[in-house]
């Protein structure tokens, strides 16, 4: 609920959640590209616009291994899930969050999920029924 909310269920948050075997892609990699790239804000953009980048925290244990969150919608037809695809399918998942272990990094922001069996199911088919349907233009 913290992190899955609104309506396209994210936060738009960054969290170290113990996934991601490529630290290439983590948050505190982004900002450090973010910073050495032509494209930062305060190469085309007056001072005032770029607060955000101008005060973002680019340093702390929570920046490493942190990834956003991502929607939980249309997940039906997703090949792998997890920010380095090493879950299978929805069941894995969920045993991650029951059962933490594992973690690349010192720090992360999870803390074990408990769900009885009947509420798995039922969170499993609530995910899955977050799905468009496909409706193909000019129709």
């Amino acid at each position: 609920m913290d992190c899955h909310s609104g309506k396209r269920f994210t936060n738009n948050s960054f969290f170290a959640i113990g996934t991601g075997n490529d630290a290439n892609f983590d948050r505190l990699t982004g900002i450090q590209k973010y910073q050495a790239s032509e494209f930062k804000c305060a190469d085309w953009d007056t001072s005032s616009n770029c607060m955000n980048s101008k005060y973002m925290r680019t340093s702390g244990p929570d920046l490493k291994g942190a990834y956003k969150v991502p929607s939980l919608r249309n997940l039906n037809n997703a090949p792998r899930l997890m920010h380095d695809g090493r879950f299978n399918n929805l069941e894995q998942v969920l045993n991650h969050y029951m059962y933490p272990t594992g973690y690349m990094n010192d720090y992360v922001d999870v803390t074990p999920v408990r769900l009885m069996p009947h509420e798995r199911k039922q969170l499993i088919q609530f995910i899955h029924s977050l799905n468009d349907p496909f409706i193909p233009i000019g129709k």
